[in-house]
């Protein structure tokens, strides 16, 4: 699939409101929220948000875009804190004219002000409790080896840096821990407040790994670019007990894969690089090897 460079986010937004509107929704204005990762429009004025695969879709086979949809349903038929997806209609994935999948979510009323990190903590490790129990698939490859793909992409465009990437993930040694369905991005960037509470947002990272992954999103600002220290000591202290040294040991999993998207910015012309360059400075001076 190619970057938004090609299929303009023009044409996405057109696209998304194409599909909206043939599900039977009605969609005067579409309204583009974000450009990054995914596109997001929301289909104005119906409470609908469409989840665009953009540069993901490099990268991504799409057939797990249904698992999250139906883990978030799941948690969200619970009554936990998550952005559910519609229901309303069918909330996808649908393929629209330009080839990208699309899932769709509820159009939330966000309110004013962070959430407060010691309640997003609480949240997290409500949702990791009743995740525990999920049966549900999870197709998603996980971080590990999406790293491995994320540097086959880059071989082409950024070859140093995809070589840069593969010899760091060589030096990368995980436990073998207990595995369960997790968020997959749980930092605090994707908690927000809304009209009726928390809402954990952003599941196309779900997988099946363990607790240490998502902890270690939350830990990764904190430990990696030095940012956010006293909110994520607070989200700590609210999600309670956990396994510290398996949430270390995670911890370059998240900068190197963090780094790998940042690089995949840079080949298509997106200013993500410097965050990028510092993650793999950290992992250079902090892996053994």
């Amino acid at each position: 699939m190619t970057p938004p460079a090609a299929a303009t986010v023009t044409a996405i937004v057109a696209d998304a409101a194409a599909v909206g509107r043939g599900l039977g929704l009605r969609v005067d204005e579409p309204v583009l929220l974000r450009d990054s990762l995914n596109v997001l429009v929301w289909l104005r004025p119906s409470p609908v948000v469409a989840r665009v695969q953009a540069r993901t879709g490099l990268v991504r086979d799409s057939a797990a875009l249904a698992d999250s949809l139906a883990l978030a349903a799941w948690l969200a038929q619970a009554g936990l804190p998550v952005s559910p997806p519609v229901d309303e209609v069918d909330p996808g994935p649908h393929v629209g004219a330009t080839g990208r999948p699309m899932t769709l979510w509820r159009h939330l009323a966000i309110a004013d002000g962070e959430p407060e990190p010691a309640d997003a903590g609480r949240s997290l490790a409500r949702l990791h409790e009743a995740m525990a129990a999920y049966r549900g698939p999870l197709r998603h490859v996980g971080p590990l080896d999406e790293i491995d793909r994320l540097a086959a992409h880059l071989t082409g465009r950024l070859p140093d840096e995809a070589d840069r990437i593969r010899s760091l993930r060589t030096r990368i040694d995980v436990p073998r821990l207990p595995t369960q369905a997790l968020h997959g991005d749980a930092h605090l960037g994707n908690v927000v407040s809304t009209d009726r509470g928390l809402a954990w947002l952003d599941w196309e990272e779900s997988w099946r790994g363990p607790i240490a992954w998502d902890l270690a999103c939350l830990d990764h600002r904190r430990r990696v670019l030095n940012e956010l220290a006293v909110e994520t000591e607070a989200a700590f202290r609210g999600y309670g007990r956990h396994d510290r040294d398996a949430v270390e040991a995670w911890a370059p999993v998240v900068a190197l894969w963090a780094a790998g998207w940042g690089m995949v910015g840079v080949a298509e012309g997106v200013m993500w690089g410097v965050n990028a360059r510092r993650r793999l400075a950290w992992l250079e001076a902090t892996l053994p090897g």
